[in-house]
This record gives structure tokens, C-alpha cells and sequence, in this order.
């Protein structure tokens, strides 16, 4: 059962019985006996009947023998109307009921499809459904009402029989389908009802009642929905009504339930009352003995710890952090000890030598564990009890470890705490698991760990849907159906998650509406990973910036680094924070991010509430990366120390360079965090460098003297020889030694420069290095909710940071909207109105305020056409492609030049009456306006002379109250939403020449109607509702075309269709813009993303090339409206898709085994071919001359095609492959090899189809997948799902080499550099690697940065550079500089798993399938990312931006030169 319900054969049983083959209608069967098999066989596929039984369910018959005559004549009946059906559409015979001469099978891998099978699996996959995150999936309410949409109406209601088992069959399966269908609806109404959604919940109700007039809860919620949405004497009339029909159906009144809601309405009272009590749910707060009520999902833990420590006396509690350990001590364990439970939770147990546990002391062993050890021992009775009696808790066992005690202090603490003699106390440890390697280096304690330990995994399914559920009982509130299973999802399986979960079920109960958790609270709070982070981050950006540095201060002191377990929060004292930031202390305690505590000891203390917000909290994260520098830092020179100190005179072992300069840094800057040993140790290593710099100073000193030493010798020898010329000799010395002495003096001087120049350098470096990273972190951070500013610190990091690989990470974690060209800035309000001026040199917007606002198409500041005056704004009514602009104010219309905003001509508009909406016509002569008084006025747009006038009738009130607003059809026709039937609306067409409705659209749509667009030629309507929905309607026929266009997840604000009428763009208050392609009504690719704000208007350029739209903030995209080409065709999954040698053909092939050839230029289809291939087609590719292609598929089949005729040539198949996969062609086109499932591969000759050598094993464990020859077509290699490279000689195909091994998963594709030295492969392990194509060595690093398996790759020049190109499972393609196997720029993410990749000779078009029927081209004109980033952002940082995100630096222009 394998068709969906457009393709195949389709069965539909709800109301009429109807079949159809790939659209077509199948001839009614000639008796109904055979629509009566056929029905029951397709609701029971692949279940196998016996002849017999079939027979006495549909022919009561005297015999057997003639029940079995008409079955054999009813399933003749079947097969030759079907087999009809399917000769007469050309499709090869498909056998749907599979018989042998006992039994009938209905075949399950038939392509067919029933709407009763369908309609349960929906309703099926909505119980089931995980819920993913909003923008990703629908939710489960939009599952049901696709199920619904099937639900027709009763089972097989036009198919009786007078055979009695059929009819009891028929009967139960209409009554249980029905029953199914009510209750989704039921479940439909709840969810409407409670989100507000009240027209909804009233159409599911009257639904409900349609199919069951008695339903006694569809009237009960019929009257609380029209009582909420201010109707009460309709909830009364709907009592009577409900009265009527339980009269007259069953004979009763109407139940007490019933009753009690009519007389509550009556008295005017909320139909749902409900109070509820005190939040049961923590937050981060563990659970306290206070809270055993609430405490769920633990009881069997509790039992096995509670009889641990009854009967053993000692117990160790070792979980990951956010387990729960602290909440099953206090809220299981300690409450059962103390006889504070009473509700059967755990089952009681014979104690210890018969004692009781009377006393219960907790503690923590801190910073200072054997102080901490000394003060809870104290606790201990002193009266004479029993120490058996007591328990000593340890919790938090880990700061042992993760604190600054060192070994003796550990040992200490544990020879106090673990001897285990008769009269200690009971004894119970809780501990991380991360530091249980570190516990058991210590004998005694590894010994109790063995012995003792309980290991706390996590919750199971069960136990969280109690911990969700449960307390939420308790207090009368009920969760939305669905929510509990979205929140398990959320949360995932990993340990740690039930802090996460608590805090988001205290956010949602704090955002529950009349006792009810809603989806939309969950959405609201960001979901249970994202409700902390959000929630923390909140609470942070409301502090001043003051505050903000000393917050940061405070949590970094509040966080102990872990080496390589998992940071761990640490308590610090009201000292070690400092008085002057204990007032923020309290207020951060206050928001529940901090816990504050006091004790005689230790005085006030703080705490983070829980170690999730370490994990969690994306801020505190960035914080503690560019801390761990220093506790790098600390850690290595703390290593270096230890080295020192075993050999003090050892000056090797002191900091030189730049690791003095990186401690000198240090010590300047967080001096109070290093410890004294470690200062004395750098400050030995300055002494050190001093004594070095004084001894350097002394050499050159001593070097001085001896020059001039030397100076004076010259000077006694010169005299004492030649005394007559000692005037002469005594000035040429003078000069000697002066040039000398300045010599050396430079030197020095040039020695000195150079060591400080080196000093600042490093120092300038490593300070660029840290700012590169924060604004990396926040370029990241704001592509969600500002990209130009992403944009911009995106560049400024690029620039500052000269580490190539973290410059490469950046580029890889940013997302940008490869089709976004620009953002156009200026507007302070909401943008109502787009248009792009005819010669596409201006875009025009107008904003909430009425101001029409202009920006240049080629860039530059946006000017206002026209302003509003502050008083009432204008409005403004302008459509993307008209010529005029109209304005109003009060009486007053205005026509206007829509180019320059000149007034052409005033209106003679009707004194005192208001204006509710108008239109220009499609040829824009006319304006169609609506008016308070009912009236239609058409005016005269030149003249301004009022043409026609029209009263509207019964349809004026609706039409006054709707939001839509009106529209014309080029031949004159006015379309607008007039009224509301059966509560959904109702869309009429008016004629105008005739004064009357010509058409009523079906009422398809669920909700509110808020705009609606007429494609260019007048044939399409397009309507975008808040139902979430666009739809397309025939206008001549008033008729849907096709499916509904779902990807919004929010209201759908618009629908505008571009000027050929082939696209259609939507927006809306999901922020996403979504192009389609009209005739298939297919998303072209993915959401545009780069609006934060919802999406109210968009306009395309002329040419259909340029998208624009604008959001709420004001903010106006520009967008390549032309980049992607979504290609339909085929039916099936598309596994090949290539261009021809020339580039003039582009041909794919897929799963449906068929081949579509298109022009490569116009994307046009030339052909269609079915092939004869009986099997998937797996793989294709052109011969390097153009004039063949192959196909291979799953069978084993090789198909060779003339292109010129696209005729077989060869239809070849080998005899010991099996499922092909891998294909090549050599260079000369004379010959093509085949790779198999089984690892075999053979190679043909083109010409002939003649084997050119006997198949061979070429991978004796894996695929041979991958398959190339070398460019000279010496060589052959075959790429293996065994994770290796093979070499073979391409004449006698005989091995080279050993097997090239680096891959740690299959070969996916291979390629070649093109001067052939270089071969290139990519991997299923996510990585593409170089090989020495003689050696097989490998050449340097892969290539990283897929976070999926790498599908294909090609080697293309880029901007006159040699590129890599490659396509991951994770959609994204990636450009990669060939010489520093780093990428160009920032991924194209395609939004869908992607398979195929195939680029064009100039790596400008790029061909891409993924795991479905349509494919890509996508168009790209490839600009450095430096400078695209400029492009796109459109704008330097502002002053402002610059002092918050580089305040180190002085400002300059990011982008483009200020102009004065």
C-alpha cells in the first residue's frame, strides 16, 4: 500500500464508493457484489482469505459450490476493469488482488491508496505524534484535520447488500469509524475552544452535531463556544435545541451535566470554572520533605534506597547531574524514614537491629570538607541514643573532588566519614557520575561504591509522563491532548533533563488559562530546552549594563571548571562576592537564578540554583569559553610550576617570551585568582628576565668599553708614529669612533625596539583574538532576530581574526538566506504596501504612519515620497504594479503618481460618509471603493468622475466588519469576503455589470480570510487566511485547484502571485516568506529566512527576477526571487541528475524508472521516456562525447540511450552483478563500467555492448559504489562502502597498489583535479579527502565540515581560484578554497537531506535531488563573503553598535566610506 492518494490506484469507501486509477475514473463494476470484495479485501491488506470465507460473507447462496462460482466471477469482474484501466493509461499491468486456488490477498506493495485506512493512520500518527519544534512540523491538531478531511460521511453508505454478515461488517466498521471521527473532533473542539479560537470550535462542534444530532457533549460545547464569543441568548436557544433532539432520537432529557452548564449560562457565569492551587511544579529547586504530595515517577528508586538504608546502613546515590538525587533524598527517602508518607509509596521494611532512623543530619563538603564534616558530626545525639538511629546525608559528594581540597585533606575527610563500626551512624552518598573515576582511586571508598552504590539512570517514559502529569492532577489542571507527548520529545533521552523539564512545567503553569496548559504556552516560553536559557537571558538583559558586568562577575565566580567532566557550580561566601555586589546578589536570588543561604560558619553564601543553567544558559557558556582561556593558562603554567619547584636553580624552567607575556597579563588582570605559589613563580620568572635584561645591559656595557679601549690604543699608536700629522690622525680617529659608538648604539636601540614591538604584537594579537571570537559567538547569536547586525559583526570578526580555522568555523555556523540580496533600512513603523517602479529603479513602500517611503534599486539612504502629517495618518493604497497611488484622509481621496507622489487628482468623495476599503481595476482606469452608507462607488481614475454607484444589500454588514480588501479581475469583476456561512467565510463573487453574486467559493478555509490576490491573467484567485493556509481557486469555476499551500505555521498575511502569474509568494506572522510554484503548488525551495517580525507585504520586480518584502519592524528584503528552479516530473524519489557535455540538455532519473529530458537553457521538458528498466534506476551519466547515456538500477540492468534518438542502443545485464550503483565512462567515450551491490565490476564497450573484460570482485566486503577513470584513462578506481579506495590499471583492470585507506565509512563519490594528479573523495564519515593519483598516498587534510554524510563533490575554478564543491546529507553545499581546505564563505543550506550534486563548467548552476520526486537548480553568482556580507547588511555599524560590541577599538567604517 504504497500510493499516495494522487497517484496509483485510490479506493474511497467514506460516503460513495469510489475507485480511480492515477486520477482516472474506473468504470462501475457490473454487480455490487464485486464493489463489495474489492471493498473488503482493500480494508484488510496483505491479509490472506480463504476462498470460502469471502464467499459465505458476500453471497447468501443454498451452496457452496455457488457462493464460490460468484466470488470467482466477482474477482473476474475486478481484474478486468482494473487491468482496462491501466492498459488504457499506458502502465504496465499491476496485479492488485493476489489469488491461487484457496485464498485472495489484497497485495500490500500495490500502489494503492483507501481514504478509511488513510484516515485511521492520521489519527494514529496524531496520538503518536513527537511534536517537533513549531517551524519543522504541523502539530497534532492540524494532523486530525487532515484526517477529518477525509471523513466523508459513513462507511460504504451507498453499498448495502442483503446478505447479513456483509451488513454486520458494514454496520460495525461505519459505527467505529464514526465513533473515531467524533472523538477527533471532540479533541479538535477542546483545542480551539481552549486557544480562542472560537469560530473554529464552533464549526467542529455543528460538524459533530451533523454527524450525531444527539451528541449531547458537541451541544454542551456548542453553547460554551457561542457564550465565550459573547453570543449568551444563542448558548440558551442551543439548550432547547440539545432538548429537542435527545427528545425526539432518544426519548431523554438532557443529563445533569448538561443542565448545570445551561443554568450557570443563564446566570451569566463562566461556562468552565476551575480553581486551581499553588504551583506543584520546582523549577531548579530540588524537591524538599515538604513536597512529597507532588513527588512523582521515583517510587521504585525510593523503595530500593529506603531499604538499603534501613537494612544495610549505608548507601550510595550515584546519578548524572539533574537526575533528581537531591529530590529523592528530600522528597523520597527522608519523608518515608520519618513516617511522613502515607500513600503507599514504598513498602515498609524490618530496620537494622530493629532500630529506627529517628535523626536525620545533611551536609556538604564544600571548599572546606573537613570543617563541613566536623559541624554535621556535632548534630549528631548526644543523649544517649543510639548513632544506628542517625543518618548522615552527604549530598553533593563531588565538590570533594571538584573543589580545592588537596589529596591529604580527601584522605583525611574519608578516614573520619567511611569507618563503618557497629555504633556509626547510617551513612548515604549522593554523587555525580562524572567524577566516579576519581572516587574510586581511593580504596576505602571504591570499596563502598562496589558494595553499595545505586545507580540513578533516568526516567523512563512512564515516570516522566507521571512527573508532567501527576501534580498537575492534583491541583484540577489538564494538560492540551498532545502537549505531554511534545514535551517528553522535547526534553529528549540524555541524562540531566529533569531540572530542564521542572523549570519549563513552572513557566507553563504560570501561563495556564482557566485550568489548562496549553501548545501555545510551550511555544511562548521556547519550548523545554529553550525556557531556561530564554528565561535566564531575560532576566539578564533587563539589568543595566553596570549590573550586567558585575552579573557576569558573579556567575563566573559561582561556576568551578572540571577539567574533563562537566563544570560544576561551587558556593561562595558574601565575602568572596564582594558587599558592593550583594544587592545584586538578592535581586538575581529573587529571579531564581541564584539560591542564597546563611550559617554560623561560613556567614551568607549564594549558589547557582542548578548546574542546567551551566548547560543550558548560551551567555554563562560564551562566559566560561573565554574564562577557560585563563584557566588554561593557570592550569599549564601551574604544571610548569610544579617543574620549577623540583629544581629552583634551574632557570630553563621559568617563563620566557610569550608565556611570561601571557602571565604578566594574567597577574595584571586577575591577580586575586592566582595563588601564591603561582605568583612567586612568575615572579621569579620576572626576576629572572630581569637579571637576563641586566646581565644583556652589562655585556653591552662591557662591549662599549672595549671599543673604546680599543679607540684609545689606536690613538697612543697613531701619535707615537706619526706626531707631524697628529692633527690630521687625531680628527680621523674622532670620526672612527663616533661612527662606531653610533653603530652600536643603534643596534642596541634596534635590539630593544624589537623585543617590545614583539612584546605589543603578541599582546595586540591575542587581545584581536578574543574580540574576534566574542563577536563570532554574537554575530551567530542575532542571525535569528537582527541579520544586518549578524552580517556586519560576522565581518568585523572575519577581519580581526587570523586564526584560518576558527575563521572557518564561523563561516560554517553562519546561516544566511542564500537568495537575500539586500536590506533596505529606514522605516520606523510596521510596512503595510510594496511596489517596484516599472523601470525597477526605485522601490516604494508605505508604513503604518502613512508615509511612502523610496529607496534606490542600485543602493543608497531611503527618502520619503510623501509624508503623513502627524496628526490622522493617511491611507495609502498601493499595489506592487500599478501606476497610481491612492491617499486618504477623511472625505478626501487623492490619486497620485505613484513614480513621483504628485496629486493628480482629487475625488469627489461623499461629504461625512467613511471609506472602509477600494481597489484599483486591473487596468488601473478604475477605483472600486466600499463606504459606510453600503454603497459600491467606481470612480473614474482620470476624470475623477464618479461612474457607478452599488448598494450592496444584505451583504454590507459583513462586508463593513471583514479585514480583506476588495478586489478586481481584469474583465470587471469585484471579489471580496461578504459573509459567513456555517462559521467559516464565505468568498462572493460580484458581478458589477449586473448588480449580483455570480460565484460562491466553497468555504475551505477555517478562519478569517485577511487578503486576497488575482493572478495577472484573471484565471487564478489566491486567498491567505489566519488559518495558516493559502489556497488557489479557478475563478471561472469557482473550484480549489489543488491541495492547500501549507508551510506557515502561524497566519498566513498574504498571497501576491509574481507578474508572469507562475509564482506565488506568502507571508506571515511566523516571520517566514515562502515562494511556490503556482502550476504544482510546491514550495520553491526553502522558507526565506531573514525577517524577525511577521511579514505583511511583498512586491516583485517586473521581470519577475527581484522579490521584496517588508515586516512589522519595518525592515524591507530584497531577495533573487529567480536563484532556485524546483523541477517536477517525476513520481517517484529522483536518484540522477546531469547536464550534457554541451550544457544544452539536462536529464534525470529516478525510482519511477522513468527519464526526463529537458532543455537545459529554459528548464522546459523536451520528453518523458518510460525505459525498461523493471527496478529503481540508481544511477545515470553522459558519455564525456554527449552521444550516450547510461541508466542502471536496482536489478542489475544497464541501459545505454543515443541521445540523438533517445533510443536504446545496448539493453545489457551481467550475470554476476547484482543491484547496480556506481557508473563511469573512460575519457574517450569508448567504454563504461558498472559497480555492484555485491562488489563486483564490469565494464562494456559502448559500441558493441560487449564485456571488455570478465566481471571482476573489485571489493570483496563492500559496494563498489563510486567509480572514475583517470583523466589520461590509464586508470580506474573504484571508491567501497568498505571504506576504501581501490587502484587498478584500466586496460587489464588488474590491482595497483594496496587498497587507499583514510575513510571510516563508505566512498560516496570520487573526482579528479584536472591536471589528473589529484583525486578527490567524499565520504559517508562527513569528510572529503585528496589522494596522489599514482601513489594512492593520501595528500594533506580532509576537508571538514559536513555534519552529515557527504553525498558528492566537483572541482570547479571560482573567481579564477580552484574550488571544491560539496553537498551533505545535511543539505548544505559548501564552496572550499582547494588550497587551504577551508570553506569560501558560509554554506547554501537547502533545507532538505540532499543526495545528488552536479555543478556546471563555470560552477554557476547547480543541480541537486534529495530523498523525493522534484529537484533543484539553483542558479548562483558566486561573491566573496566579505564582500556579499557588506552587500546584504546594506549599512556600517552604527556608533552605538560599535561602543557595545567593540569598544577596545576606535571606530571606523565596516562597509562603505561615510560620505561628509
Amino acid at each position: 500500500m504504497t500510493a499516495d492518494h494522487q497517484s496509483g490506484l485510490r479506493i474511497r469507501l467514506f460516503q460513495t464508493f469510489e475507485v480511480a486509477l492515477s486520477g482516472q475514473s474506473v468504470a462501475r463494476f457490473e454487480a455490487e457484489s464485486a464493489r463489495a470484495l474489492l471493498a473488503y479485501l482493500a480494508m484488510h491488506p496483505g491479509r490472506t482469505f480463504r476462498r470460502e470465507t469471502l464467499a459465505a460473507l458476500l453471497w447468501d447462496a443454498d451452496d457452496a459450490a455457488s457462493a464460490l462460482t460468484n466470488l470467482r466471477a466477482a474477482l473476474r469482474r475486478i481484474r478486468t476493469a482494473l487491468h482496462n484501466a491501466q492498459s488504457g493509461q499506458g502502465h504496465a499491468p499491476v496485479e492488485f488482488i493476489l489469488a491461487d486456488r484457496t485464498t485472495l490477498t489484497f497485495n500490500l506493495a500495490a500502489p494503492v491508496w483507501v481514504d478509511a485506512l488513510d484516515f485511521e493512520a492520521r489519527l494514529v500518527e496524531a496520538r503518536r505524534h513527537d511534536h517537533a519544534a513549531v517551524e519543522e512540523c504541523r502539530d497534532c491538531n492540524m494532523l486530525l484535520t487532515d484526517a477529518l478531511a477525509l471523513y466523508r460521511g459513513p462507511f460504504l453508505a451507498d453499498l448495502a447488500l442483503d446478505i447479513p454478515a456483509y451488513e454486520e461488517w458494514r454496520r460495525s466498521e461505519s459505527e467505529r469509524l464514526q465513533r473515531r471521527a467524533l472523538n477527533a473532533l471532540y479533541t479538535l473542539g477542546e483545542y480551539a475552544f481552549r486557544t480562542g479560537s472560537f469560530e473554529e470550535a464552533k464549526a467542529i462542534a455543528r460538524r459533530q452535531l451533523n454527524i450525531e444530532s444527539w451528541n449531547e457533549e458537541a451541544h454542551r460545547q456548542l453553547m460554551r463556544v457561542l457564550f465565550a464569543s459573547g453570543r449568551r441568548t444563542a448558548a440558551l436557544a442551543q439548550y432547547e435545541i440539545c432538548r429537542r433532539a435527545l427528545a425526539e432520537e432518544l426519548g431523554v432529557d438532557p443529563g445533569e451535566e448538561t443542565q448545570a452548564l445551561f443554568y450557570r449560562l443563564l446566570a451569566g457565569e463562566s461556562p468552565m470554572p476551575r480553581s486551581v492551587g499553588a504551583n506543584p511544579y520546582k523549577g531548579l529547586a530540588p524537591f524538599g520533605p515538604g513536597d512529597t504530595e507532588v513527588f512523582f515517577g521515583r517510587s521504585s528508586e525510593t523503595q530500593r534506597l529506603y531499604t538499603a538504608i534501613v537494612e544495610q546502613g549505608v548507601a550510595a546515590l550515584v546519578g548524572a547531574s539533574g537526575s533528581g538525587k537531591s529530590s529523592l533524598i528530600n522528597a523520597g527517602l527522608t519523608p518515608t524514614l520519618r513516617g511522613q508518607r502515607s500513600d503507599g509509596y514504598v513498602q515498609p521494611v524490618a530496620a537494622r537491629a530493629g532500630a529506627a532512623v529517628t535523626t536525620i543530619i545533611e551536609m556538604r563538603p564544600g571548599s572546606d570538607p573537613l570543617t563541613a564534616l566536623d559541624d554535621a558530626l556535632t548534630k549528631m545525639p548526644t543523649d544517649g541514643a543510639e548513632l544506628p538511629d542517625a543518618l548522615l546525608i552527604v549530598d553533593q559528594f563531588e565538590e570533594l573532588f571538584a573543589f580545592s581540597a588537596d589529596d591529604g585533606t580527601r584522605t583525611a575527610f574519608l578516614d573520619r566519614l567511611l569507618p563503618r563500626a557497629a555504633a556509626a551512624p547510617r551513612l548515604l552518598l549522593a554523587m555525580r557520575a562524572d567524577f566516579l573515576g576519581e572516587a574510586l582511586r581511593h580504596a576505602a571508598l571504591a570499596e563502598l561504591l562496589q558494595e553499595h552504590a545505586i545507580l540513578l539512570g533516568p526516567l523512563s517514559r512512564g515516570g516522566l509522563r507521571q512527573v508532567i502529569e501527576d501534580p498537575a492532577r492534583l491541583r484540577g489542571v489538564t494538560f492540551e491532548p498532545g502537549l505531554v507527548d511534545r514535551l517528553l520529545l522535547d526534553i529528549g533521552d540524555g541524562p540531566g533533563r529533569l531540572p530542564l523539564l521542572q523549570f519549563a512545567l513552572t513557566q507553563l503553569w504560570e501561563r495556564q488559562m482557566d485550568g489548562w496548559v496549553t501548545h501555545e504556552a510551550l511555544d511562548a516560553i521556547g519550548g523545554v530546552r529553550g525556557a531556561l536559557a530564554r528565561y535566564a537571558e531575560e532576566v539578564f538583559t533587563a539589568l543595566s549594563p553596570a549590573q550586567q558586568a558585575q552579573a557576569q562577575r558573579i556567575f563566573l565566580t559561582l561556576v568551578q571548571p572540571a577539567g574533563d567532566a562537566q563544570d560544576v557550580r561551587r558556593m561562595a561566601t558574601r565575602s568572596e562576592i564582594g558587599e558592593e555586589l550583594w544587592p545584586l546578589v538578592h535581586h538575581l536570588a529573587d529571579a531564581r537564578l541564584l539560591v542564597t543561604d546563611h550559617n554560623d560558619r561560613t556567614g551568607d553564601t549564594v549558589e547557582l540554583i542548578h548546574e542546567a543553567l551551566i548547560r543550558e544558559w548560551q551567555r554563562l557558556q560564551a562566559w566560561l569559553e573565554l574564562d577557560r582561556e585563563f584557566q588554561i593558562w593557570r592550569q599549564r603554567t601551574r604544571t610548569a610550576l610544579e617543574a620549577w619547584a623540583e629544581n629552583p636553580a634551574d632557570e630553563a624552567t621559568l617563563l620566557q617570551g610569550a608565556r611570561l607575556l601571557d602571565a604578566e597579563r594574567w597577574l595584571g588582570e586577575r591577580s586575586d585568582e592566582i595563588a601564591a605559589p603561582l605568583r612567586e613563580y612568575i615572579a621569579a620568572s620576572i626576576a629572572a628576565q630581569e637579571r637576563r635584561s641586566q646581565a644583556e645591559e652589562v655585556a653591552r656595557q662591557r662591549e662599549l668599553a672595549s671599543v673604546q679601549s680599543l679607540a684609545q690604543a689606536e690613538h697612543q699608536r697613531a701619535d707615537a708614529e706619526a706626531r707631524a700629522r697628529r692633527q690630521l690622525t687625531w680628527l680621523t680617529f674622532g670620526l672612527v669612533v663616533v661612527a662606531v659608538l653610533a653603530a652600536f648604539a643603534a643596534l642596541i636601540a634596534f635590539r630593544t625596539q624589537q623585543i617590545a614591538d614583539t612584546e605589543r604584537d603578541n599582546a595586540q594579537q591575542i587581545a584581536r583574538l578574543a574580540m574576534a571570537r566574542q563577536l563570532s559567538a554574537q554575530a551567530i547569536n542575532a542571525q535569528q532576530t537582527d541579520i544586518d547586525v549578524a552580517l556586519l559583526l560576522n565581518h568585523e570578526s572575519l577581519l580581526l581574526n587570523e586564526d584560518a580555522k576558527e575563521r572557518a568555523e564561523l563561516l560554517l555556523k553562519t546561516d544566511v538566506d542564500p537568495r537575500l540580496l539586500r536590506i533596505l533600512h529606514g522605516s520606523s513603523g510596521a510596512i503595510f504596501g510594496l511596489r517596484v517602479q516599472a523601470d525597477g529603479q526605485r522601490v516604494q513602500a508605505h508604513n503604518e504612519f502613512g508615509n511612502i517611503l523610496v529607496w534606490p534599486a542600485a543602493g543608497g539612504a531611503q527618502q520619503t515620497l510623501l509624508a503623513s502629517d502627524e496628526g490622522e495618518p493617511q491611507g495609502v493604497l498601493m499595489e506592487a504594479q500599478s501606476r497610481y497611488i491612492a491617499t486618504w484622509r477623511g472625505d478626501v481621496i487623492t490619486i497620485r503618481d505613484a513614480e513621483t507622489g504628485a496629486a493628480l487628482q482629487d475625488l469627489d468623495a461623499p461629504a461625512g460618509v467613511g471609506l472602509q476599503k477600494m481597489a484599483f481595476s486591473s487596468d488601473r482606469s478604475r477605483l472600486v471603493s466600499f463606504w459606510d452608507d453600503d454603497l459600491l462607488r467606481i470612480w473614474d481614475v482620470a476624470s475623477g468622475a464618479l461612474l457607478e454607484e452599488y448598494s450592496m444589500g444584505e451583504y454590507a454588514t459583513n462586508l463593513a466588519r471583514q479585514n480583506i480588501p476588495v478586489v478586481v479581475t481584469p474583465d470587471g469583476h469585484v471579489i471580496m469576503l461578504v459573509d459567513e456561512q456555517n462559521n467559516r467565510p464565505l468568498i462572493v463573487l460580484w458581478d458589477v455589470q449586473v448588480d449580483q453574486a455570480f460565484a460562491t467559493l466553497p468555504q475551505n478555509h477555517t478562519d478569517e480570510i485577511h487578503q486576497v490576490s488575482v493572478s495577472p491573467d484573471g484565471a487564478l484567485l489566491a486567498t491567505a487566511s489566519y488559518d495558516g493556509s493559502v489556497r488557489l481557486w479557478d475563478i471561472a469555476t469557482g473550484a480549489q485547484q489543488g491541495e492547500p499551500l501549507l508551510g506557515h505555521t502561524a497566519r498566513a498575511l498574504f498571497a501576491v502571485f509574481s507578474p508572469d502569474g507562475r509564482q506565488l509568494v506568502s507571508g506571515g506572522a511566523d516571520d517566514q516568506v515562502i515562494l511556490w510554484d503556482v502550476a504544482t503548488g510546491l514550495p520553491i525551495g526553502p522558507p526565506l529566512r531573514g525577517h524577525s517580525n511577521a511579514v505583511r507585504a511583498a512586491a516583485f520586480s517586473a521581470d519577475g527576477a527581484r522579490l521584496f518584502t517588508g515586516d512589522s519592524d519595518g525592515r524591507v528584503l530584497e531577495w533573487d526571487a529567480g536563484m532556485i528552479h524546483e523541477l517536477p516530473g517525476h513520481d517517484e524519489r529522483v536518484r540522477a541528475m546531469l547536464l550534457s557535455p554541451d550544457e544544452g540538455t539536462l536529464v534525470t532519473a529516478g525510482f519511477d524508472k522513468a527519464i526526463v529530458v529537458r532543455d537545459a537553457e529554459t528548464l522546459q521538458v523536451r520528453q518523458k521516456m518510460a525505459t525498461e528498466h523493471q527496478n529503481s534506476i540508481l544511477n545515470a551519466g553522459y558519455s564525456p562525447d554527449g552521444a550516450t547515456f547510461a541508466t542502471i538500477d536496482a536489478g542489475g540492468l544497464l541501459i545505454l540511450w543515443n541521445t540523438a534518438t533517445w533510443e536504446p542502443r545496448h539493453v545489457l545485464r551481467s550475470e554476476v552483478q547484482n543491484q547496480l550503483l556506481g557508473l563511469a565512462f573512460t575519457p574517450d567515450s569508448r567504454r563504461v563500467a558498472t559497480g555492484a551491490f555485491n562488489g563486483i565490476v564490469a565494464v562494456y564497450d559502448v559500441a558493441t555492448g560487449e564485456p571488455v573484460v570478465e566481471p571482476f570482485q573489485a571489493h570483496s566486503n563492500g559496494w563498489a559504489m563510486s567509480l572514475i577513470f583517470s583523466p589520461d584513462g590509464q586508470r580506474f578506481y573504484s571508491g567501497s562502502s568498505s571504506q576504501t579506495i581501490r587502484m587498478w590499471d584500466a586496460t587489464t583492470f588488474t590491482p595497483i597498489g594496496e587498497p587507499m585507506e583514510g575513510h571510516t565509512n563508505w566512498v560516496t563519490d570520487l573526482a579528479f583535479a584536472p591536471d589528473g594528479a589529484t583525486l578527490i573523495s567524499a565520504g559517508y564519515d562527513e569528510t572529503i579527502r585528496t589522494w596522489d593519483a599514482a601513489t594512492g598516498e593520501p595528500i594533506g587534510e580532509p576537508f571538514v565540515g559536513h555534519g552529515r554524510p557527504v553525498w558528492g563533490v566537483s572541482y570547479r575554478t571560482v573567481d579564477g581560484s580552484p574550488a571544491l564543491i560539496s553537498v551533505g546529507a545535511d543539505g548544505a553545499i559548501i564552496w572550499w578554497d582547494w588550497e587551504t581546505r577551508l570553506p569560501l564563505g558560509p554554506p547554501l543550506r537547502t533545507g532538505r537531506e540532499s543526495e545528488w550534486l552536479r555543478v556546471s563548467a563555470d560552477g554557476r548552476r547547480l543541480l541537486v535531488s534529495f530523498m523525493g520526486p522534484v529537484v533543484e537548480v539553483i542558479d548562483i553568482d558566486f561573491t566573496p563573503w566579505l564582500e556579499r556580507s557588506c552587500a546584504v547588511a546594506n549599512r556600517n555599524l552604527t556608533a552605538t553598535e560599535w561602543e557595545e560590541y567593540l569598544p577596545s577599538l576606535p571606530y571606523r567604517d565596516t562597509c562603505f566610506p561615510t560620505v561628509e
